[in-house]
């Protein structure tokens, strides 16, 4: 699972709490960073969570270039916002609310995993 978020904190959280649910993570706190990974081993990732407001790029403009690379990877927009814009982009599988919680968090992935298949 590939986790982008520019709050490095936050990177960290979701990785850590991924990984405790048996999930492997990769984090990054710069898209394009993100997006040079994926492009060197797009098989890598099963599906990304990525926040939506970042600098240099936002999540849903990482989303569209991750979909050109690999159009079947599943991916999840994180916002504070109710409805953030691009929700109802197709590059963009679910929208994940942004605090969540451990079990909230488990709960999105395992749906953005299904919602790849």
């Amino acid at each position: 699972v590939m986790v982008v978020d520019d709050e490095e904190v936050l990177v960290f959280v979701m990785r850590r709490s991924l990984e405790r649910l048996g999930y492997r993570c990769s984090g990054f706190v710069e898209p394009l960073a993100a997006l040079e990974a994926f492009l060197a081993a797009p098989t890598d990732y099963d599906a990304v969570i990525t926040d939506l407001t970042m600098p240099v790029m936002t999540g849903l403009e990482l989303a569209r270039a991750l979909k050109r690379i690999r159009p079947d990877v599943p991916i999840g927009l994180a916002s504070g916002y109710a409805t953030p814009d691009g929700a109802d982009d197709p590059a963009i599988a679910l929208t994940i609310k942004k605090p969540s919680s451990f079990a909230e968090l488990g709960e999105a992935l395992r749906a953005l995993l299904h919602a790849g298949r």
